[in-house]
């Protein structure tokens, strides 16, 4: 909720909303001694986020659905851009998933 990324803006936004709310309710909820806490806990490598060969899937299938106008208004360009940065921040994730 505080990275902005690419074809993920109501995602962003929602994780955004939950963040406000929470400190919203920590501070409307202090004068009972009621201790609100966010938690952000980073990336973390689940399902299909590390998988090289479901991105590139995803990628064809994109590329394949997109109207002709569409893509050339992106270009093929800024669609593997996109694709190369979902990946690129996949490796940066964490695969440890026991501290969630």
């Amino acid at each position: 909720g505080d990275q902005p990324f690419p074809c993920l803006a109501a995602y962003g936004a929602s994780k955004a909303a939950l963040n406000l709310f929470t400190n919203t309710l920590r501070h409307e909820l202090e004068p009972w001694g009621v201790h609100v806490s966010t938690i952000l806990p980073s990336s973390f490598k689940t399902g299909h986020s590390s998988n090289h060969v479901y991105w590139e899937q995803q990628h064809k299938q994109v590329l394949k659905s997109l109207s002709p106008s569409l893509l050339e208004e992106y270009g093929e360009d800024y669609m593997t851009e996109t694709k190369d940065l979902f990946q690129s921040f996949a490796k940066q994730a964490n695969p440890d998933l026991s501290p969630v």
